[in-house]
């Protein structure tokens, strides 16, 4: 009797033993797996293609505003500024334009020096350049519903095509011209006047100061502070300068921000772009597809590394 017990009791530490080692060989399986699903690189993947066609659809775009201006600025009130509360709390000083631009190459190579050599260099080059493009795609249905006169009265303006000398390719290649000027303003005469609302200069200062927030890294504390603060100084001058109405600048900053929160918001919570629910009333936004054709690939936040 203790010999069959004594065999019973092999027979279960043999099968424990086995089935322990099973176990611990299935659990280390389902380890490995795991950590290979939840790897950044797993769920992030680079898509070169996305951050090229999103690059060229925002010089696509910038093209557009730039041939809209060109088309508006025959048609530009000529009568003086308008009341602005900002032209009344400051003192006129034309020369903080320049600073203004030089702010924005600045803060756009800071932004593009963080593309580079960030290891997801790609995703960030599809993101800057797709809501680059969405707010210049809106920028050019607003510069056209609406023009206002210029805010600087001394500001040297191109002379306007009258309607015998205007042509389609008059217009055409002076498009192209403030196209490959950048858009910016330096030049001492012969600018396009009459892109006021919204601001483009703004645009580039915002969307360039919550790039570098959001992707350069943490540790790099004074550089958040820094680039906010350049923002900052960057839209005084141009108020200060009258590069823009005060309403033009604040409803840039408006739509950069939330084109941009939102944009991150969708794509760091992919649930949101895949839920068709009545109650996800963000699948109402006009630009959603965009967003969804861009990132819906990317299943995490991508990591400041």
């Amino acid at each position: 009797m203790s010999t069959l017990v004594s065999e019973a009791e092999d027979t279960s530490r043999s099968l424990v033993s086995t089935a322990s080692t099973s176990l611990s060989i299935q659990i280390e399986e389902d380890d490995n797996s795991t950590d290979a699903f939840i790897k950044p690189e797993n769920n992030i993947p680079q898509e070169m293609w996305k951050g090229v066609l999103a690059f060229a659809l925002c010089a696509f775009c910038a093209f557009l505003n730039t041939l809209m201006l060109s088309i508006i600025h025959d048609y530009m009130p000529s009568y003086g500024p308008l009341p602005d509360i900002s032209f009344t709390l400051s003192k006129y000083t034309p020369s903080l334009l320049y600073y203004n631009e030089l702010i924005m190459v600045i803060l756009t190579g800071t932004a593009l020096i963080i593309c580079i050599f960030h290891k997801y260099r790609w995703v960030l080059v599809r993101r800057l350049f797709i809501i680059a493009a969405l707010l210049y795609f809106g920028r050019l249905f607003t510069l056209f519903m609406t023009q206002l006169p210029k805010a600087d009265i001394y500001y040297q303006c191109a002379p306007k095509f009258t309607d015998a000398n205007r042509t389609i390719k008059g217009v055409f290649l002076r498009a192209i011209e403030v196209f490959f000027a950048g858009g910016l303003q330096v030049k001492a005469e012969g600018n396009l006047c009459g892109d006021y609302l919204y601001s483009g200069h703004t645009i580039t200062l915002v969307l360039t100061a919550l790039f570098i927030n959001e992707y350069a890294p943490k540790r790099l504390k004074h550089i958040h502070f820094l680039t906010w603060s350049l923002a900052l100084l960057g839209m005084a001058f141009l108020l200060i300068s009258r590069g823009h109405y005060t309403i033009d600048v604040v409803i840039s900053y408006w739509l950069t921000t939330r084109i941009f929160w939102e944009y991150h918001t969708f794509a760091s919570n992919p649930i949101l772009m895949r839920d068709t629910s009545a109650h996800n009333h963000f699948q109402k936004y006009g630009w959603i597809f965009v967003c969804q054709s861009m990132e819906k690939n990317c299943k995490t936040p991508v990591p400041n590394v």
